[in-house]
């Protein structure tokens, strides 16, 4: 799992940075990425090494306010997860979702911030699972954090 939290937090590291680079844009710019992943998570409930592959579809909204300031919304789905316990050879299914938003204003001031959920789901009799990622930071016109927060939990649902 270290791994999804390490790829979220590098998407929005990379989000925040290209917020910067759209900021000199006046109108709204919209894309589309497909992002293909191969991922070994450990399942908190036995402690199994599994195997995905899968793809984040990540949508990005981009806007320019009137005073000059960048607003990015996006949205990273995961699409086709498939997962296999190695040990087991139990079958997994992975469904994820996250919005994570970047507010650039006028003055110099950043925030970001992102919740994702992330669930696992056997498709036969193994544990299933889910597991929260939060993260929130704001930086100042003179590029010093001033806020950081994150957190990261997990559950077995059964």
């Amino acid at each position: 799992m270290k791994r999804i939290v390490l790829v979220l937090s590098v998407m929005a590291v990379a989000l925040a940075l290209s917020a910067g680079v759209a900021m000199s844009q006046a109108a709204t710019e919209r894309s589309t990425e497909e992002i293909p992943v191969e991922a070994t998570f450990t399942n908190p409930c036995t402690g199994e090494e599994m195997f995905f592959s899968y793809t984040i579809v990540h949508r990005q909204q981009t806007t320019t306010d009137a005073n000059g300031g960048t607003h990015l919304i996006s949205t990273n789905r995961v699409s086709a997860a498939r997962g296999t316990g190695l040990s087991s050879g139990e079958e997994y299914i992975l469904i994820s979702a996250s919005n994570p938003s970047t507010q650039d204003l006028a003055g110099g001031t950043r925030t970001m911030g992102a919740a994702t959920t992330v669930n696992f789901i056997s498709t036969g009799g193994g544990d299933n699972f889910k597991q929260r990622f939060t993260v929130h930071a704001t930086m100042n016109a003179n590029g010093e954090w001033t806020a950081e927060f994150s957190n990261f939990s997990s559950e077995c649902t059964g």
